[in-house]
């Protein structure tokens, strides 16, 4: 039985292998597996019960997990139960156990989850505890979340994944504890349940930014000029009175200095009627005056 294990299991690594390499390009989802939930991605030491939430996996990892819905920052646990028997094909009978841990991540798809232009996840992540059959496992560093498949990677233990933190190719809590492979899995011995609690932060923090860097755009309204003054516009009716006194001194001017003829009265209809015209003028002037006023 042991050795069938084997066999099957050289199979199987190069499928579990391509899973775990780094890389950006579309995946077939299996059946089952829903966008914005986080699922265990695993291969047991054998490489026969192994299953990433893709099409070509041996078993459908979301007929046995308990996959949370990732709905913004918080703690979230995943749950992996074995007991009903994973049926792997060549198989004799269903395993409804696995031998110990490979490798393993969390991953989530959905293009919510990350920034697509600078391919890095908006989110980073914590450990808080992973137990096998209620067995605790040991913790040693904080994990490195990257990009991958059109979604985010937690890695848990990826001997493939980076070897030490790059800002350019995944985010990390703690930069300078971070790693591929936080959860010591050598611990880990032949189990049926599998249980992860983690938690996600800056999911929140991002929308928030997003809707912070809005309402600034009305605010130049504010720093408008304001209209001109009534005083700036006080300077043409001024002129307009100075011009009207004159007009008048010429008047009186004209009617002492004139003989009273038929001529000459001809010319003082003239000269009130040019005076007529000055008042007018300055009957205008008083109204935009008062225009002027009401607008300021």
């Amino acid at each position: 039985m042991r050795i069938r294990r084997i066999f099957a299991g050289m199979a199987a690594s190069a499928i579990a292998f391509s899973a775990l390499a780094v890389n950006a390009s579309a995946v077939d989802l299996a059946e089952g597996i829903e966008e914005g939930r986080a699922y265990l991605g695993f291969a047991d030491n054998d490489w026969i019960v192994a299953g990433w939430g893709k099409a070509d996996d041996n078993f459908k990892i979301a007929d046995f997990e308990e996959a949370p819905e990732i709905t913004g920052d918080g703690t979230y646990t995943i749950k992996v139960d074995l007991s009903a028997g994973v049926e792997i094909e060549g198989a004799d009978a269903p395993y409804d156990w696995a031998n110990g841990i490979a490798c393993a991540g969390i991953n989530i798809w959905g293009e919510q989850f990350f920034d697509a232009d600078a391919g890095l996840p908006k989110f980073t992540v914590t450990l808080d505890k992973v137990t096998w059959d209620g067995n605790e496992v040991e913790i040693r560093n904080v994990p490195f979340v990257n990009c991958e498949d059109d979604g985010v990677r937690i890695n848990l233990y990826n001997q493939w994944g980076l070897a030490k933190y790059d800002e350019k190719k995944c985010v990390c809590a703690d930069p300078e504890n971070g790693s591929s492979t936080p959860v010591d899995v050598g611990s880990i011995g032949e189990w049926t349940t599998l249980e992860v609690t983690f938690t996600v932060a800056g999911l929140d923090g991002a929308a928030d930014a997003g809707e912070d860097s809005q309402p600034e755009e009305s605010q130049p309204e504010e720093s408008q000029p304001e209209e001109s003054t009534p005083e700036e516009s006080t300077a043409a009716p001024t002129d307009t009175n100075n011009n009207n006194n004159n007009n008048n001194n010429n008047n009186n001017n004209t009617n002492t200095n004139t003989n009273t003829t038929p001529a000459a009265s001809t010319d003082n209809k003239a000269t009130g009627a040019g005076a007529g015209i000055a008042l007018a003028g300055i009957a205008v002037a008083g109204a935009a005056l008062v225009i002027t006023k009401k607008r300021g």
